[in-house]
């Protein structure tokens, strides 16, 4: 599954026959298939109908809309879990404040964790750091003693305070000095890392609160976070646990040199990441963004047992044309359509989504535009005559029918090669998507090694 990023000013956006299509200024610029996509973000003069948003909430699919320089958080939810019993059973959680306490010691304990765990590693990786940092481990695991004593809340927010205040003076140590990060500062942030940390944390938030809400979960009834008009305090809960991954996606940007301090910016609004990093930053955060994710849902997960225990098996919801990971893919010669075959196979309807390459080889000029425009509609252009399908058998049968309407079979040549479940893909040179438009989906641009 992935992720569509539009940052980019006087942008238009409708939807045709499946497809995400982004205009400037009535251009068509980039054609996006939707049954990949699992959330969007968009930032900037972004235009669209409410028809899109009824279209991308059909499929389940999470729009996030960041507002002004501070980029604050505006969520659309797709489709919700249908069984509401967990939402009520949710509600009366929250309502019992024993269950609140053991969740938030629990879910402070599980931060206080994860904070030590990483920062062990990296006595080897920074051996100049190896003493604040051994001093900040030391302290964490202190804190966490501590922990099983707390009555309330309230106790509980200050051992974790305390601890944060341990963890960040331990990673100090090892971010570049040029950032110029002493402590964790926000509304504003004042330094480069301070922003990237802010950024992070509000793209992983709204990742999470969507997450909830199609897991069947109410992402505003939280149980550490107190419920608060225009919070999503349950995803504050769930974050809580998670941060120290996403501290590490950020770590990795500076200490490789992705984002420097000249991609920042300073005004009366704090320290913000300018365009050109945040094009950098989409692509990087999504590269290092699926072990965040993971431990997202399985948060989730665990949450949901605790809260409904006679539920083995929660899951969260995916729409139908979404494969999950246990499906069982056939093999890819019984699923692919041969156009020119006498004898065609009729692929299953309820098959996977899966990615092609469609490439084609026009002899005729007239043919080639005709065949190159229904291929823009239907897929994603990676070169003049090569294009991406992202789609089940059946629509993937769709698509090569109507090239096969245009086509002369004599002289022509169409092909279409199904692209491993997990392949690594790189590309070299300009990047495919409009300046401002990052959908990663794509191959990853090749950074000169390959990990």
């Amino acid at each position: 599954m992935s992720t569509l990023f539009v940052d980019r000013r006087d942008i238009h956006l409708e939807h045709d026959d499946g497809a995400l299509v982004i205009r400037d200024r009535g251009v068509r610029i980039a054609t996006i298939p939707l049954a990949p996509i699992t959330r969007v973000f968009l930032r900037g003069s972004v235009t669209l109908q409410a028809s899109v948003l009824g279209h991308l909430g059909e499929r389940g699919i999470g729009v996030v809309i960041l507002s002004g320089r501070k980029a604050q958080p505006t969520l659309f939810f797709g489709r919700p879990h249908n069984d509401a019993r967990l939402r009520v059973q949710q509600t009366r959680c929250s309502l019992d404040d024993s269950f609140c306490l053991a969740y938030a010691r629990q879910l402070v304990h599980s931060k206080i964790e994860r904070q030590h765990q990483w920062l062990d590693p990296l006595r080897k990786r920074y051996p100049q750091a190896r003493y604040a940092l051994t001093q900040a481990i030391h302290q964490l695991q202190e804190q966490q003693t501590h922990l099983p004593r707390a009555r309330n809340l309230e106790s509980l927010r200050g051992h974790e305070g305390a601890a944060a205040s341990t963890y960040f003076a331990g990673l100090r140590a090892v971010v570049p000095q040029s950032l110029g990060f002493n402590e964790r500062n926000r509304r504003p942030p004042r330094d480069p890392f301070n922003a990237l940390l802010s950024l992070t944390y509000t793209l992983a938030h709204a990742e999470t609160a969507l997450a909830l809400h199609a897991a069947g979960l109410d992402p505003c009834v939280g149980f550490y976070h107190q419920i608060s008009h225009s919070r999503e305090s349950l995803a504050c809960d769930v974050m809580e646990a998670v941060r120290p991954l996403a501290d590490r996606i950020c770590l990795e940007l500076v200490a490789h040199q992705t984002l420097t301090a000249d991609h920042f910016s300073h005004s009366e609004a704090g320290c913000l990441l300018g365009k050109a990093g945040r094009t950098r930053y989409y692509s990087a955060y999504e590269e290092h963004a699926p072990a965040l994710r993971q431990a997202i849902q399985q948060e989730i997960k665990a949450l949901a047992l605790r809260i409904a225990p006679d539920q083995p098996e929660p899951s969260t919801y995916t729409p139908p044309w979404i494969p999950s990971p246990h499906d069982h893919t056939p093999d890819a010669r019984s699923q692919t359509p041969i156009p020119n075959s006498p004898r065609r196979p009729h692929p299953p309807k309820d098959s996977p989504v899966r990615e092609y390459i469609i490439c084609y080889d026009i002899t005729c000029p007239r043919r080639l535009g005709r065949i190159h425009r229904v291929l823009k509609r239907l897929a994603n252009p990676l070169q003049y005559s090569v294009f991406l399908f992202i789609g089940t058998p059946v629509q993937l049968t769709h698509c090569l029918e109507q090239l096969e309407k245009i086509m002369d079979p004599g002289c022509d040549d169409i092909r279409a090669y199904p692209l491993p479940q997990r392949g690594y893909r790189l590309c070299l040179g300009r990047t495919t998507m409009p300046d401002g438009i990052h959908w990663s989906g794509l191959p990853q641009a090749w950074q000169g090694h390959i990990t």
